[in-house]
């Protein structure tokens, strides 16, 4: 059993605090609440991780930019660990400008960054400090599994590269139907 210690990020406290949650390829096959889309205990601990903490968050999907958490999406298609540098780029111009739309000015805000490298290494994060934002990405450099114990508060065992989660790690996790919000 391996164990990872959860560090508490910094976070300046005269800023926002707005979670971003990046999506997964475990997902519903119907059109859903985008935070009820993404079904693997990877998102679900990411989104976890952010609910009821962060002033405001939102999920990262490759096809569909920068979304709301109870903002109804078809599943995605695209995947961003498939698109080129270029798209990954674009992508990320996109989602700064979804953001600024959404919040103003960025330097107001801290960012917490919960996704994989394809989803900030692209000009998102880079993007997000060049407009005066704060970044903290918690689980860079982290593999699957680290990320995993990482979001079950550094007390996970892995056996066989599986994580065991029980609904209670998970907060808000939810049992209830996607298609009865959309």
């Amino acid at each position: 059993m391996t164990t990872v210690s959860r560090p508490e990020p910094s976070v300046a406290s005269d800023r926002y605090l707005i979670g971003l949650v990046g999506g997964v390829k475990t997902k519903v096959a119907i059109v859903s609440p985008a935070r009820e889309l993404y079904i693997s205990a990877l998102f679900l601990g990411r989104r976890a991780s952010v609910e009821g903490r962060v002033h405001r968050w939102f999920i990262l999907s490759g096809q569909h930019g920068l979304v709301e958490p109870d903002q109804c999406v078809t599943p995605d298609r695209r995947c961003l660990a498939e698109a080129s540098s270029r798209q990954r780029r674009a992508w990320a111009s996109a989602v700064l400008m979804s953001l600024e739309a959404k919040l103003g000015d960025l330097r107001r805000y801290t960012f917490e960054i919960h996704a994989g490298a394809d989803y900030f290494a692209y000009g998102l994060r880079d993007g997000l400090r060049g407009a005066g934002a704060l970044v903290e990405v918690p689980t860079e450099g982290l593999s699957r599994g680290k990320q995993l114990q990482y979001y079950a508060g550094g007390s996970a065992s892995l056996e066989d590269g599986r994580l065991r989660l029980s609904a209670a790690a998970i907060p808000h996790a939810t049992t209830r139907s996607p298609a009865t919000n959309c």
